[in-house]
């Protein structure tokens, strides 16, 4: 009897540790589209381009700003004229902030644009 009920106490922190605590994001505009998640694991990112062929130019610059978890910047380069993806992960050196959106600046051939990230519901 003891090993049922201790069976089922571990199943159900399992259960309640693998089913809460990550949180996605995601935003869109006419060129860009973002999705970002957060969990005690870690974060990752990914901006893609999803604008006309040809025109990221040669240097696309970005920061996240207004986030207590994401304060990734950085400069990416094309390696192809048709599409650029940036991807980004990292652990957390603490843990995470519980957020319902930020913004992601962005800047690429003379076009600058803010994208707002909400949280997935």
């Amino acid at each position: 009897m003891k090993r049922w009920i201790a069976f089922f106490i571990l199943i159900g922190l399992v259960l309640v540790t693998g089913c809460s605590d990550r949180f996605a994001f995601a935003g869109k505009s006419e060129f860009w589209s973002v999705a970002c998640s957060i969990s005690p694991k870690g974060k990752t990112y990914e901006i893609r381009y999803i604008g006309d062929k040809g025109k990221t130019g040669s240097v696309v610059r970005y920061q996240f700003e207004n986030s207590e978890n994401f304060k990734d910047k950085g400069e990416a380069t094309p390696k192809s004229a048709s599409k650029l993806v940036i991807r980004g992960s990292s652990t957390l050196d603490k843990p995470y902030v519980v957020e319902k959106e930020f913004t992601l600046r962005i800047q690429w051939d003379g076009g600058e644009e803010e994208i707002r990230l909400t949280k997935d519901e």
